[in-house]
């Protein structure tokens, strides 16, 4: 493991998720512990028909080439139709 890879591991992953009601979700987690979840997911048995016509495996693997590549800023920011915001970035 290279120097910037620790580095890289001890930033921060922010989840925020609200919408218009005024529900507010955030969890804010070291990258270390979200490389790990986003390997272990794989393997759990849930069912892989997608999200919102995305295959769950390829949205995983794009994370996951997110981390590899040692991205930083804004990597997912969505609104669904029942109008509920997401934003997920690195810092």
């Amino acid at each position: 493991m290279t120097q910037n890879q620790l580095y890289y591991d001890k930033k921060i992953v922010h989840i925020n998720a609200w919408n218009l009601l005024g529900d507010r979700a955030e969890a804010n987690l070291p990258v270390k512990a979200v490389r790990k979840l986003v390997r272990s997911i794989g393997n759990l048995p849930i069912p892989m028909d997608g999200i919102n016509n995305k295959d769950l495996a390829t949205l995983l693997d794009a994370l996951a080439d997110c981390f590899d590549a040692e991205m930083t800023g804004d990597i997912i920011g969505m609104t669904t139709a029942e109008g509920m915001n997401i934003r997920v970035f690195i810092d």
